[in-house]
């Protein structure tokens, strides 16, 4: 669960700036506008921004092999 919330933070983070590039092609401040939309989004997931998506993955597939090993234990021991 908390790496489809990681990857939808990563989503949102990209499409707002995105939005706001877009927005900068009006406008004659981008780097204002870009800074807003990373603010904006920085306050909308303040603790999922500073989850790095490679230690999830690792976890995740640490997990899968642990519990892989457990399976094959109670498999050996049966």
């Amino acid at each position: 669960m908390i790496v489809t919330a990681k990857y939808r933070e990563r989503f949102e983070y990209h499409i707002t700036r995105a939005r706001a590039i877009m927005e900068s092609f009006v406008s004659e401040s981008n780097v204002a506008i870009l800074s807003d939309s990373v603010r904006r989004h920085n306050e909308r997931f303040p603790v999922l921004r500073r989850v790095r998506t490679y230690v999830l993955w690792i976890s995740f597939h640490g997990l899968i092999a642990v519990g892989g090993m457990i399976l094959t234990m109670i498999a050996l021991i049966r």
